[in-house]
């Protein structure tokens, strides 16, 4: 008898400890959606890359009560490795929205060209230009997390410049 007691006290000592677990890590933090925006909105392989791309990035819809300008500007990546041109001093706030710089050519050959050696695209294709998804990321002051992507319009010559070498 004591043994079958024992026995269901430590089944249900470890089921409440599993299911105390579960509960414990199921909470999550809160990530909100960006707009985001490039200017340039095309990049063709075939040509030199942009110097600069313009990046501009707002909070609508349902998250249109965030501001900007709590944005820790501190934690802004574009594909968690490019931060903005001139660091994180040259972020501005222009009609509500925020506004950086980040490097053409590191964009091209850090982000796109391995997206699409990751996405195989591989086929030439100048007349349609192929979506490649950009996502920038950071955290607000407060510490919520923020999202948002672009999709990148990129046409793939006939005769693309070659992709950069891979890292040594």
């Amino acid at each position: 008898m004591k043994t079958k007691l024992l026995t269901v006290l430590i089944g249900l000592s470890l089921i409440a400890i599993i299911g105390g677990a579960f509960l414990l890590f199921q909470a999550s933090a809160l990530t909100i959606t960006a707009e985001v925006d490039f200017s340039p909105s095309k990049v063709d392989l075939g040509a030199p890359s942009p110097k600069e791309f313009q990046v501009t990035l707002w909070f609508s819809g349902k998250y249109k009560d965030y501001n900007v300008s709590n944005i820790d500007t501190h934690t802004i990546l574009v594909e968690d490795i490019l931060e903005p041109k001139g660091g994180w001093r040259n972020v501005k706030i222009v009609d509500g929205k925020l506004v950086f710089i980040v490097v053409g050519p590191a964009l091209v050959d850090q982000v796109i060209w391995p997206k699409i050696y990751h996405m195989n695209i591989v086929e030439p294709n100048p007349n349609r230009p192929y979506k490649i998804p950009i996502m920038v990321e950071g955290q607000l002051k407060d510490g919520t997390l923020f999202e948002g992507t672009f999709y990148m319009r990129v046409l793939i010559s006939s005769n693309p410049a070659p992709p950069p070498p891979p890292p040594p």
